[in-house]
């Protein structure tokens, strides 16, 4: 299941080398890392990641103002 969480990195973004933090953005690893414990802590369940992967999005944003 992580790599479809890296799967998604890749078609939310286009690339999966694009691991650049900027002010308004966090690196895909990080995201997919965040994102797949945020799945597992939910019990894994089967569908797609992409609740997981907005929640890990803002969490970091969060956590980086």
């Amino acid at each position: 299941m992580e790599e479809q969480f890296m799967m998604h990195a890749v078609t939310q973004e286009g690339s999966a080398n694009r691991d650049v933090l900027t002010k308004d953005t966090h690196a895909h690893s990080d995201i997919a890392a965040l994102a797949y414990a945020l799945w597992q802590e939910r019990g894994s369940p089967v569908g797609t990641p992409d609740d997981d992967w907005s929640r890990a999005e803002e969490e970091l944003a969060i956590r980086h103002k």
